[in-house]
């Protein structure tokens, strides 16, 4: 398995990071736009001391108005009934008093951009790319060492476009006894020979 270049490595994993993020995004915000909006309410401020109170512009029309902020003075929960969640616009994630956040970017084909305001994107853990109800997908692996192994559900990887390769390439299904010759066939698979290419 040949190594991308570190330029088209980086951009294609930036990219592959952003779509993670954001669909863990999704799963955490579960009924922004269906459900019930709900905020814990703080014992002591007007209150029985219950634990959830309505938002005031929840009427029980499945339309919760919000003027431009919604705010808890403790945790917030929103909950979808139908486990369905929409977000009509960009969303920007920030920590609380942050001046630059993560930027989420939608069009009307339904493409994804990820702007980290830092320009950094980290993701902790192993990732799979796979086409909506495909049986297996590519595989992103990492470990301790900080190396990649991309493998291919199918086996198969194309580039398309130039590659560049920085440091050694390794052909593990290639090793042998003594040096050999790295040849290319007429149907374009590279083989071993100890023979100069014919």
């Amino acid at each position: 398995m040949a190594k991308a270049g570190k330029h088209t490595d980086s951009q294609t994993i930036k990219f592959l990071i952003g779509v993670v993020i954001v669909l863990l995004i999704l799963v955490l915000l579960q009924g922004v736009v269906s459900g019930n909006v709900r905020a814990i309410e703080p014992i002591g401020e007007g209150g029985s001391g219950s634990t959830q109170i309505a938002a005031h512009s929840c009427n029980a029309d499945l339309i919760c108005e919000i003027a431009g902020r919604l705010l808890s003075p403790g945790n917030l929960w929103l909950t979808s009934q139908t486990g369905f969640v929409k977000i009509e616009g960009d969303l920007t994630l920030a920590t609380l008093g942050s001046y630059a956040g993560v930027q989420f970017l939608s069009n009307d084909m339904g493409s994804l951009t990820v702007i980290p305001g830092s320009g950094v994107a980290k993701l902790v853990g192993d990732l799979t790319l796979s086409q909506p109800g495909a049986y297996a997908g590519v595989q992103f692996l990492t470990n301790t060492m900080g190396s990649l192994t991309i493998q291919p559900g199918s086996r198969a990887a194309k580039i398309e476009g130039s590659l560049t390769i920085v440091d050694n390439l390794t052909l593990p299904y290639h090793v042998g006894n003594g040096n050999a010759y790295l040849c290319i066939n007429s149907y374009g698979v590279v083989f071993r020979s100890p023979q100069p290419c014919a």
